[in-house]
């Protein structure tokens, strides 16, 4: 669900272009941030919701019993605590990427809403329930958020504040309970009610439906829902390898084909991709985390399309999985790229990836792979390994007859029972190479290609996968090499990166699923 928050968002930037307004309103996207209802406004106190106590389907969940019966998307967590150790640690590992971290984003909150809502004690301070139950859901695009308190009161007495501070809020009653809305600016209004011991906060974005008040009522107790526990009981089946021995701290799933069918009626661009969500049939999430340990499951039913998905997947060499197992960088991408182009057709120009995929296309790579085991930079030496399955060879054969006196500098040597050479670069490492019609592989350390190429049959396994350990390289040379990547921000993205002992994220086929799992360890 946070991936299609974010896809809304970025639309909405490019037509309001309030960047710093959106992105408050996209971290909302997730449970945790439901604290944000309390940043913006109060209510009086109606009568309590009348939604069922049945909770027998999610009894790990309690504030599943507020989802309607159609919903197009739902996230639950056990608990507020839960929910915002998953959300800490997802923006602190995917701020690897940009080198922002978690420190970035409590920051961030407290500017735009004036509290933490990463950090428990000041959730606390504003009445709501860490042990509490959270969800958030829609019936269409819009989301709502709701949230269990443990004192009205405080929240109401929060809500003051803020409006001696200025918020300006207009409200309604709905069913004896006052719902309150104010503006966000950039076309997004945010509304919220507090009903018995619930905070129900509801974002309506200027792309959607204009559902008014009808967000806010009472909702059928789960057993009568037969759609909703279908969907739920999915779900939880998806993330049941996650931690197997209990519920997940934050589960989901969404209804993609209403999501995009929705979604694409008000925003054309979205139409070219039709093809490419067509055969995804549901989506189920799920992310645990205890502060040390983290770990996410995004499960996509595709049907059928997985046996075909699995036919396009081209297994590594043999020795692969070995000869990467102790290093600190390993990457891998399976899927046939020249059947992956063809699948996204149109779609891909709106993802952006038309000059990149061409680019692979043109020079003939169909997958690749590579690890970094070690790297000295003074002496211009290591350990490491790439191996790419080709369409052709014709590009590769250009690029090494350009290598001056190359039949000097070249011998012919086998490595794991395959032919190829060896070429000693003065000043410079022995690099090994392998080259056919159909597989280039190329290492630098001594046995590490023939490691590599293995011996036996290749299986082929995950669509993709990368693995990284940052404490197995210093970080001086981490942030050189990411220099010479011409990487933006390498300092920053470093001092991420080593907060962490180790983390995985892989993409196969499980049943008649695509399966991301994400992996990792704190330090």
């Amino acid at each position: 669900m946070s991936h299609g928050c974010q896809a809304f968002g970025q639309h909405l930037r490019g037509l309001r272009g309030n960047l710093r307004t959106m992105r408050s309103i996209l971290a909302l996207c997730l449970a945790p941030l439901l604290a944000v209802a309390a940043c913006r406004g109060g209510g009086t106190s109606g009568t309590a919701a009348t939604g069922s106590a049945n909770v027998t389907l999610a009894p790990a969940y309690p504030a599943v019993r507020w989802v309607p019966a159609h919903p197009s998307y739902v996230l639950a967590g056990r608990t507020v605590k839960d929910a915002q150790h998953g959300l800490r640690d997802l923006v602190d590992a995917v701020g690897v990427l940009g080198g922002v971290g978690i420190e970035d984003a409590m920051r961030a909150s407290r500017d735009v809403l004036q509290v933490d809502v990463f950090s428990a004690e000041p959730v606390a301070a504003m009445g709501i329930d860490l042990e509490g139950g959270i969800v958030a859901f829609s019936e269409d695009l819009n989301p709502t958020i709701v949230v269990h308190l443990t004192s009205a009161e405080q929240t109401f007495a929060f809500f003051d504040q803020l409006r001696d501070h200025g918020l300006t809020t207009q409200s309604v009653i709905v069913d004896g309970t006052e719902v309150f809305t104010a503006r966000l600016g950039a076309g997004v209004r945010v509304s919220w009610a507090i009903d018995g011991e619930w905070l129900w906060t509801h974002f309506a974005f200027a792309f959607a439906k204009d559902d008014g008040t009808t967000w806010f009522r009472a909702k059928a107790p789960i057993a009568a829902r037969p759609e909703l526990a279908t969907r739920w009981t999915w779900a939880a089946g998806a993330s049941a390898t996650l931690v197997p021995s209990k519920a997940p701290g934050l589960v989901g799933f969404a209804d993609v084909v209403r999501l995009f069918t929705t979604l694409a009626a008000r925003v054309p661009d979205a139409r070219a991709c039709a093809k490419v969500m067509a055969p995804i049939q549901g989506v189920a999430l799920a992310v645990e985390s205890d502060g040390a340990q983290t770990a996410g499951r995004i499960a996509f039913d595709v049907g059928a399309a997985a046996t075909a998905i699995q036919a396009h997947v081209l297994a590594p060499p043999a020795g692969w999985a070995a000869a990467a197992a102790k290093a600190a960088l390993g990457v891998q991408w399976n899927l046939d790229l020249h059947a992956l182009i063809d699948w996204l057709g149109p779609c891909s120009g709106h993802l952006g990836l038309d000059a990149p995929m061409a680019r692979a296309k043109a020079v003939g790579i169909k997958s690749a792979r590579g690890f970094v085991e070690a790297i000295d930079l003074d002496s211009k030496s290591g350990r490491g390994a790439i191996a790419v399955d080709l369409s052709s060879a014709t590009f590769l054969d250009a690029q090494l007859d350009r290598i001056p006196l190359r039949s000097t500098l070249e011998k012919d040597l086998t490595f794991g029972g395959l032919a190829g050479h060896r070429v000693s670069i003065p000043f410079g490492p022995d690099v090994d190479y392998i080259l056919t019609d159909k597989l280039a592989m190329a290492a630098i350390g001594d046995g590490v290609l023939a490691a590599a190429v293995g011996t036996g049959a290749a299986q082929a396994g995950a669509l993709m996968a990368v693995d990284i350990a940052p404490e197995r390289l210093p970080a001086a040379t981490w942030i050189e090499v990411l220099k010479l990547a011409r990487i933006p921000n390498a300092e920053a993205m470093v001092a991420h990166m080593l907060r962490w002992q180790r983390g995985h994220i892989g993409v196969a086929i499980d049943g008649t699923s695509l399966v991301l799992d994400a992996r990792g360890a704190r330090r």
